[in-house]
């Protein structure tokens, strides 16, 4: 959680790593936090607790790059500068087996198929791997096509489709029938692209960069989807998609965490601060209520980012209904609700809503103003008589 008037998180950070923490992944059931740092150590976390599960899982031999939970939740895969794949048995907290081997440079991103079968890993050497998880052998030949490190891999929701990112500045879609690119690569950002992902409906996928920008590309004309949102001062490291494909979460070299709506393409609220260095990784809880991010400060930190939790963070800090542009900066494209419900009247949400009535009866949408004005009937039933829109 965090305070919506300091936007300083609330509670402590979990701290144990000894140094950077590179990524984090939530299980699918939302119990467990699984984080990969420089210090060579996977960390579980008890997310009830706060506490961590066990002793660190410790036979990386270099940093961690990139950790993913199975979707079955039994599993943890790890990637790793000592150039390897690891995974891990969850229940038990040991090795599955020897490491999968192959890529001649460290690993830098590891996902797993919808359908848990397959396992992807990139890497420094300019290439994608696809693992037979049944067999723990590679599925053909490496996917070849990048001209540099390839950052970030991630599977579409159908599991038909692979996309990675990369320092050669571009995204790439990949057939995983044919082990083909799918059409040419997704170009536009200036620097190197440092993590992608989908949105769970499989139509949009981000990608942010070195360039301090994100952008959101539509895979049928594989175009980008409108500009590039623009807000942090430096790269982006990091992108996830909510769980309902409504919220965008950035994390950053400016040592912030961003949230977008993804209807405007805008900000929702200011950034969340409170780590001390560059934030590497954001992932979404399965429940979509909280967030996690991993630093370059030892540490991650939890996030409420729950609709209710907020409204009643800004009822306690306002003592009073929102307006409707201080709604849009807090809760982006949302349908405008009393942001303190038990207050009788709200009157400057009513004031901005005839306002609204009165210009879309200008433009003749005359059922789209009668919608207005009698919500702010309900919010103050002065304003409407008095200005005779009974």
């Amino acid at each position: 959680m965090w305070d919506l008037k300091t936007q300083k998180p609330l509670g402590k950070p979990l701290t144990g790593h000894s140094s950077e923490v590179y990524s984090v992944a939530f299980s699918p059931d939302g119990k467990t936090l699984a984080s990969g740092s420089v210090d060579k150590t996977v960390r579980l976390w008890d997310l009830k607790t706060q506490k961590p599960l066990g002793e660190p899982l410790t036979e990386h031999s270099d940093r961690i790059w990139s950790v993913a939970f199975s979707p079955d939740g039994k599993t943890i895969a790890s990637g790793s500068v000592d150039k390897t794949v690891r995974l891990w048995d969850l229940k038990m907290q040991k090795p599955l087996g020897k490491p999968l081997t192959g890529h001649s440079s460290e690993v830098y991103s590891v996902a797993f198929s919808p359908d848990g079968k397959t396992l992807a890993s990139s890497s420094d050497d300019k290439t994608i791997r696809l693992w037979d998880l049944k067999t723990r052998k590679l599925l053909g030949e490496p996917l070849t096509g990048h001209s540099d490190r390839v950052w970030s891999v991630a599977f579409s929701p159908d599991g038909k489709t692979l996309a990675s990112g990369s320092v050669d500045e571009t995204v790439r879609l990949w057939d995983l029938k044919t082990q083909k690119p799918l059409g040419a690569p997704l170009t536009g950002h200036s620097s190197g692209v440092l993590s992608i992902a989908f949105n769970p409906d499989g139509k949009t996928l981000a990608s942010s960069s070195h360039d301090k920008t994100i952008r959101l590309w539509d895979l049928k004309t594989q175009k980008p989807l409108g500009e590039p949102l623009i807000g942090h001062s430096s790269g982006v490291w990091s992108v996830t998609f909510s769980p309902d494909g409504k919220t965008l979460a950035s994390s950053s070299h400016d040592k912030t965490v961003r949230l977008w709506d993804l209807k405007t393409q805008k900000p929702l609220g200011e950034p969340l601060t409170g780590h001390s260095d560059s934030v590497w990784s954001v992932a979404f809880s399965p429940d979509g209520n909280t967030l996690a991010s991993a630093s370059y400060d030892n540490t991650v930190r939890l996030w409420d980012v729950n609709l209710e939790s907020w409204l009643k963070q800004l009822c306690s800090i306002a003592n009073r209904n929102f307006s409707h542009k201080e709604w849009r900066e807090y809760m982006g494209d949302r349908p405008h609700e009393k942001t303190c419900p038990d207050l009788p009247k709200d009157t400057l949400g009513a004031i901005e809503l005839v306002k609204e009535g009165l210009e879309l009866r200008k433009e003749d949408k005359e059922e789209q103003a009668k919608a207005k004005f009698a919500q702010a009937r309900e919010w103050d039933a002065n304003i409407v008589g008095n200005l005779g829109l009974d």
